[in-house]
C-alpha cells in the first residue's frame, strides 16, 4: 500500500522553568500531531524517560521536557515528530555537544505498534494492543498490555535494570523470560491459551518479570 506523508496539526504551547539548586534549567513544550491509525510509532532518545498512555483520539498527544544545566544546552536539544503515513519518529538530537535529559510523555491511539529505544533512563507504557519493542542499557521497563493475542510481538530489553510485564487474563501468547544475573519470574506460565502471540522480557542483568492483570 502506498503511504502519502501526512500535514501535521501541531499546537505548541512552550514554557520554561528554573530550579533553585543547581541552575538547571527545564522547558516544557506541548504538541499534538494528527495521525492515520494504526501508528507505528519509533523512539529514540539518549536520557531521560518515555511514558505511554492510551485515549480514544485519532492523533498523538506529546508533553517534551527538556532538563539542562542552562538555557542554551535546551535550546541545542531538539525533539521533532517525523510523520510519514502511519510511520511516526521521535528522535532526540544534541547538537554542538549539547547533553542533558528529555522527558517524553505521550498520548496514542490504542492500537499504535512502538519501538524505543532508551540508553539510559526509564520506560513505562500502558494499555497498548500493538506490537511492543523497548529497550534500555541501563533502566527500568515497565509495560501493561490491554490485549495480547494474534500476531503481536511484545520484546523487552535492559542491560542493568528491571523489566516488567502485566498482560490481560485473556491473553494468547508464549513467553520467554530471561536473566544472566538475577531473578526471572514468570506469573504467566510458559503458555497461555493458544500462545499465539510471542514475549521475549530479558534483563543481561537485574530483574525480568511477567505477570496477570487481576
Amino acid at each position: 500500500m502506498k503511504l502519502f506523508p501526512l500535514l501535521l496539526a501541531v499546537t505548541l504551547l512552550p514554557a520554561c522553568s528554573f530550579s533553585t539548586d543547581t541552575n538547571r534549567v527545564s522547558q516544557t513544550t506541548n504538541q499534538t500531531v494528527d495521525v492515520s491509525t494504526p501508528v507505528n510509532l519509533t523512539i529514540k532518545s539518549e536520557a531521560g524517560t518515555v511514558r505511554i498512555e492510551t485515549w480514544r483520539q485519532p492523533r498523538i498527544s506529546l508533553q517534551i521536557r527538556k532538563h539542562g544545566h542552562d538555557q542554551a544546552s535546551i535550546d541545542a536539544i531538539t525533539v521533532q515528530p517525523q510523520v510519514s503515513g502511519h510511520n511516526v519518529t521521535l528522535q532526540t538530537q544534541y547538537g554542538g555537544g549539547a547533553n542533558g535529559e528529555v522527558d517524553e510523555i505521550l498520548r496514542v491511539p490504542a492500537d499504535t505498534s512502538v519501538d524505543i529505544e532508551l540508553p539510559v533512563g526509564t520506560v513505562t507504557a500502558h494499555g497498548l494492543s500493538g506490537n511492543v519493542k523497548a529497550g534500555v542499557q541501563t533502566g527500568t521497563i515497565a509495560v501493561g498490555m490491554a490485549e495480547l493475542t494474534g500476531e503481536q510481538s511484545v520484546d523487552l530489553s535492559t542491560t542493568v535494570g528491571t523489566v516488567a510485564l502485566t498482560v490481560p487474563k485473556n491473553a494468547n501468547a508464549t513467553f520467554t523470560v530471561n536473566t544472566q544475573v538475577g531473578q526471572a519470574s514468570n506469573g504467566a506460565g510458559n503458555k497461555m491459551g493458544n500462545g499465539s502471540a510471542r514475549v521475549n522480557v530479558t534483563a543481561t542483568t537485574g530483574s525480568a518479570s511477567v505477570e496477570v492483570a487481576q
